[in-house]
């Protein structure tokens, strides 16, 4: 059931429209994907040193109200760890999501909550990476598999999850509350769904140094050759695109580093 829910703190997820808008075109080449089960996901993890753990959101958005949901977001609660008010806060984070984005598609998400490491908090991805689907606005190019159901109009991965998320139980200062009042020496869990629910539907890059690059003085990024969607906008600090550095290169890692 949908829910008329208040939008609050994370105005970054404005930016999905970067992602679940772009104009299409059309593309030649022949579609691929790369399953990324159980792999990467994009995990936060609490820094100790951190005093703030909680930023209210600015007064202008405290009054806005979310009247319709236009995507759908399905979550399949798996595992026996889960609790109702765990869900409740994990619903609320989704229920933000549904109301920015649009997609004509079911987005699946796969969601565990069980014992992490040390203070990690969680960490999620999309489970599968697509190129040149139909429709796709640049060829060579890997989108995850929400966006590129969205982009293309059809369910590229069939019956399965678009995203694999994990949350830790056994983290003890969670606060599962969906309002504005989180106390300074707990960690609003909405809000970390709501960061991690961001990777899955696109907001990660591929570009990284050392080992997956097969040496650690190389930077790299990508599957066979080409980028995410998403590094397409990363640059430096004078505005060069990072992808005009050669891949598996010194001076990317330069870069990155």
């Amino acid at each position: 059931m949908k829910k008329h829910l208040k939008v609050s703190w994370n105005l970054f997820v404005l930016l999905a429209v970067a992602v679940f808008g772009l104009a299409p075109a059309s593309s030649a080449q022949s579609n691929s994907s790369v399953d990324l089960q159980p792999g990467p996901m994009q995990f936060i993890r609490l820094d100790p040193r951190v005093q703030q753990r909680y930023v209210p959101a600015p007064a202008s958005t405290l009054s806005s109200r979310v009247e319709a949901a236009s995507a759908n977001i399905v979550v399949n609660y798996n595992g026996g760890g889960w609790t109702s008010e765990a869900q409740d806060a994990f619903e609320y984070a989704v229920g933000i999501w549904e109301s920015l984005i649009t997609s004509p598609i079911n987005i699946e998400v796969d969601a565990e909550f069980s014992a992490l490491g040390t203070n990690i908090l969680g960490g999620a991805g999309p489970v599968t990476v697509i190129r040149n689907f139909a429709n796709a606005p640049l060829s060579s190019t890997w989108y995850p598999v929400a966006t590129a159901n969205k982009l293309s109009g059809s369910d590229q991965n069939g019956g399965t999850a678009e995203i694999r998320a994990q949350f830790s139980s056994s983290f003890a200062d969670w606060d599962f509350g969906t309002g504005n009042s989180t106390p300074p020496t707990k960690i609003s869990f909405v809000s970390v769904v709501l960061h991690e629910l961001g990777h899955g539907l696109g907001f990660l890059g591929s570009m990284t140094t050392g080992g997956e690059c097969g040496d650690p003085n190389r930077g790299c990024y990508g599957f066979s050759g080409d980028p995410f969607i998403y590094d397409h906008f990363v640059e430096n600090g004078t505005g060069t695109p990072l992808l005009n550095f050669p891949n598996n290169s010194t001076d990317l890692a330069i870069q990155l580093t």
